[in-house]
């Protein structure tokens, strides 16, 4: 009677033992799976971030690009903002000296006319043709008169290509000045999608960090199950 008693107790024991063993195990690869689980969403995360940094990165050198552009047309517009200047004071000269020829242009013509008139139907002497005489000095006159038209043109034709040329310079600064206004909207942009983008990284960031602690928890409590199955065995 004692015996069987003593042997069904010892045929207890092991089933017990086998179980709670059994739940260890399963406790171990329930710990194991997640471990698993947790392993690949960390890896997965870690390449989000690689992603994300490297889009900042792009992002940064689209940046310098955009501000190297605008520095550029800032110098541009400057030298045009110049040359501007320039043509202006040359064309304000040549404006000035457009006025002295035709005042000048308007006295030789009265004199000529006047001459013209006093010697109409009359024959000159030969002394009119003389060095000194009124005759010599009316066709000195003339030559005067032909020679100031002449430059009177050639200052209407240069001041025509001056005119031309500012208003082209005129039109190149107001390029410049779009161009340097949409440079500023891409800029700001830029600058706006880089905030975003650092305030989504900041917050995986810290999720990343909080992840990994939980990892190490994780991690902690799966090497105490497998250190007391190992004790138990």
């Amino acid at each position: 009677m004692l015996g069987e008693t003593a042997l069904g107790c010892g045929a207890k024991k092991p089933h017990t033992r086998a179980k709670a063993m059994g739940q260890e195990g399963m406790g171990a690869d329930e710990g194991s799976q997640e471990l698993r689980d947790l392993e690949n969403e960390l890896h997965f995360r870690a390449r989000a971030n690689d992603a994300l940094l490297l889009e900042l990165a792009h992002l940064d050198q689209k940046i310098d690009e955009t501000l190297k552009r605008e520095r550029r047309f800032l110098r541009l517009k400057e030298l045009a903002q110049k040359k501007r200047e320039q043509l202006l004071c040359e064309l304000s000269k040549a404006e000035e000296k457009l006025v002295s020829l035709r005042d000048c242009h308007r006295v030789a013509a009265a004199g000529v006319a006047s001459a013209r008139e006093a010697t109409r139907g009359k024959r000159l002497p030969v002394s009119a043709f003389v060095r000194g005489s009124d005759g010599v000095a009316n066709l000195s006159r003339s030559v005067d008169v032909v020679k100031s038209r002449c430059d009177m043109a050639a200052l209407h034709r240069r001041l025509h290509e001056m005119r031309s040329h500012y208003r082209r310079v005129v039109h190149e600064i107001q390029q410049l000045e779009l161009s340097l206004g949409s440079i500023a909207t891409e800029e700001a942009s830029a600058t706006f999608e880089q905030s975003c983008m650092a305030g989504a990284y900041n917050s995986k960031n810290a999720a990343h960090v909080e992840y990994q602690m939980a990892l190490r928890d994780l991690v902690g409590s799966f090497q105490e199950i497998t250190g007391a199955v190992k004790a138990h065995q």
